[in-house]
């Protein structure tokens, strides 16, 4: 990994770790439109971690950054959890008790309360919300990692040691806490990993070296874990020794997307992925309500659509979403300069 200088001021854009994120939002994407069955626990194993990886990469220690981070993230929490609820109430007509169960979810901040999904599982964000769940966990995350940024150097190890065992008790919750609360010390690890990692810096041989190494032991851990869901706590199927899979699962998965995008990152292929990764949030937040509206254009065309391959349909899809989702940011961020330019407007006339 290159050089990454701590002051913000230099710190510069990488785009291979804006491809990285690209592609961790892109499976994101296939995987809650049922895209991908038989590679699913493959292609998904490492894409949650990497994102708290990278979190922890471009994490910048100083006054006041909790708080910023804290808006950059529960604003649109808050936002869209909003838009998602609004639109299930004017699309479904639900009842009183199905909108406080919305409402409770949103609060809460999870899926379910179950960490074993059934038919009878009682879903408590509004349809499409489900992703946003990672917004509230990646808050919480950034106040687990201050311990370790703050604390001597001597305990940080006894501390890092605390946060594992703490991750390894809280499997045996019965219920899914608010907010993540019972996964959050395994990924406040990660994004610490991360943080200790910016400065590392890899020659080309290196890269290749690492690429394949963390390739062939990623495809092997994943093989042994099992499939992955963070978002309902299943680090995997070995129990507790899950948790550590889960970790080195998503530290090899990470390492061999980085090096691959070190290796091309004066490609076309590496700006193609580093532009969606630099609009992963709104794509995080957005692509429920267009891979929604996609499948109803498709009913309304084609019925069921069965009977189309999904070698047609998910490139289609996956285009359709990407695109839609674009158009979104820069609507959003079209807002948001002409909210800034009134501000401005109205300072330089008081």
């Amino acid at each position: 990994m290159s050089e990454c200088p701590n002051h913000p001021a230099t710190l510069p854009r990488k785009q291979w770790l804006d491809a990285i994120k690209g592609v961790a939002i892109i499976l994101v994407i296939m995987s809650h439109s049922g895209a991908i069955p038989h590679l699913h626990k493959y292609l998904t194993a490492c894409y949650m971690q990497l994102f708290f990886l990278a979190s922890g990469y471009v994490y910048i220690e100083k006054k006041g950054g909790l708080i910023r981070k804290w808006k950059q993230l529960l604003i649109p929490y808050i936002a869209w959890s909003l838009i998602y609820l609004f639109g299930a109430c004017a699309i479904s007509t639900p009842n009183y008790t199905q909108v406080v169960t919305w409402i409770s979810g949103i609060a809460y901040s999870r899926f379910t309360l179950s960490p074993v999904l059934t038919e009878t599982s009682i879903r408590l964000f509004p349809p499409g919300a489900q992703p946003l769940w990672f917004l509230t966990s990646l808050a919480i995350s950034y106040a687990v990692l201050l311990p370790l940024l703050k604390i001597k150097q001597r305990w940080c190890p006894l501390l890092i040691l605390l946060y594992f065992v703490v991750s390894c008790v809280l499997t045996f919750c019965p219920i899914l806490l608010p907010w993540s609360t019972d996964t959050v010390f395994i990924t406040s690890l990660l994004i610490y990993i991360g943080y200790r990692l910016k400065n590392i810096s890899l020659t080309r041989q290196q890269c290749i070296l690492l690429l394949l190494a963390s390739g062939i032991f990623y495809i092997l851990l994943v093989r042994i874990n099992g499939t992955i869901n963070i978002s309902i706590r299943q680090y995997g199927d070995l129990g507790i020794a899950s948790v550590l899979l889960f970790s080195l699962i998503g530290i090899l998965g990470t390492a061999a997307y980085s090096s691959f995008f070190i290796l091309v990152e004066k490609t076309f292929i590496c700006r193609f992925f580093a532009y969606f990764g630099r609009i992963s949030l709104t794509i995080l937040c957005a692509h429920m309500l267009f891979v929604q509206i996609f499948n109803q254009i498709q009913i309304m065309i084609f019925g069921s659509a069965k009977f189309i391959p999904k070698v047609i349909s998910v490139p289609i899809r996956l285009t359709f979403v990407l695109i839609m989702c674009a158009l979104t940011h820069y609507m959003i961020s079209y807002i948001k300069t002409l909210i800034r330019r009134k501000k401005r407007l109205s300072i330089e006339h008081a």
